[in-house]
């Protein structure tokens, strides 16, 4: 098998990375687990990327506008791609181990008018870092916040109480920090919940696990051409892709990524922009 096939296949969660190394190829370095000290621990010091204070001209054109959609009730229940929308495409950012990575994806907002929902993991202290900047881009409604608990946890492994402890910590701050209400969506990391997990978050008022469809695989480090790779194989019509706000490389495709979004004449949204909240 050709290893940008495998490696395409790893993205989409068909293999896994145990299966890759067992094969012979090199795969990215994944962040799987979290250690006493917290998620994400494990990686290497972020290179202090260099400052870009430009300040973009007042009424200069966003890249993508706003869109002009009839919202449809919130689902209820795990939802990974938004079928009933053509040509829209939902960017969902996960994590934020990285202040600067948070830093950068506001910038590109604010200068593209790209749309996108965060998953915030609020232990993360770049959401507070980041606070007076992506403020008025969530009360705008170009950026959303919905929750991806506080430390990033197997919900699977966590008890009943620790899973209500854990959405109910990033609830609130997203609150008080933000203003916003989180609910109904959030993402249980890795991926892992079940019906129990699900009762749980529901009565918290989580109705809605939000998958995805495909991902640019930057949970843990890769190249920005790996990155690159896998954003020109899944951004298409009608998916939810993941991405991460943990390593530059990201920020070195933010261009690469509004050009192929254009190429394929996609609406990026938010889940608010398309679902009437209950």
């Amino acid at each position: 098998m050709e290893r940008r096939t495998f490696l395409e296949l790893l993205a989409a969660g068909v293999i896994t990375a145990a299966t890759a190394t067992a094969a012979g190829f090199l795969v990215p370095r994944l962040i799987e687990d979290k250690n006493a000290a917290g998620f994400g621990t494990q990686g290497s010091p972020l290179p202090k990327m260099a400052r870009d204070d430009t300040v973009y001209p007042t009424g200069q054109p966003f890249v993508f506008d706003a869109p002009s959609i009839t919202k449809i009730p919130v689902p209820y229940g795990t939802i990974n791609a938004i079928p009933e929308f053509p040509g829209t495409f939902a960017l969902t950012v996960d994590d934020g181990i990285s202040s600067e990575v948070v830093r950068e994806y506001t910038r590109f907002c604010k200068r593209t008018g790209m749309r996108m929902t965060f998953f915030v993991t609020g232990q993360y202290p770049s959401w507070a870092d980041n606070a007076s900047a992506l403020r008025p881009l969530v009360e705008s409604g170009q950026v959303q916040l919905a929750n991806h608990t506080w430390s990033h946890p197997s919900l699977l492994k966590t008890s009943d109480g620790g899973v209500t402890d854990e959405l109910g910590k990033t609830h609130d701050f997203l609150f008080k920090t933000y203003g916003v209400d989180g609910t109904p969506y959030f993402r249980p990391p890795f991926g892992n919940h079940d019906a129990r997990v699900d009762s749980i978050a529901a009565r918290l008022g989580y109705t809605t696990p939000v998958m995805w469809h495909g991902s640019l695989s930057d949970a843990g480090q890769i190249t920005p051409e790996q990155l690159r790779e896998f954003a020109h194989k899944w951004i298409g019509e009608q998916r939810i892709v993941i991405g991460h706000a943990n390593f530059p490389a990201v920020t070195q495709c933010f261009d690469y990524i509004t050009e192929l979004i254009q190429e394929r004449k996609l609406q990026p949204v938010t889940l608010n922009d398309l679902f009437l909240k209950a």
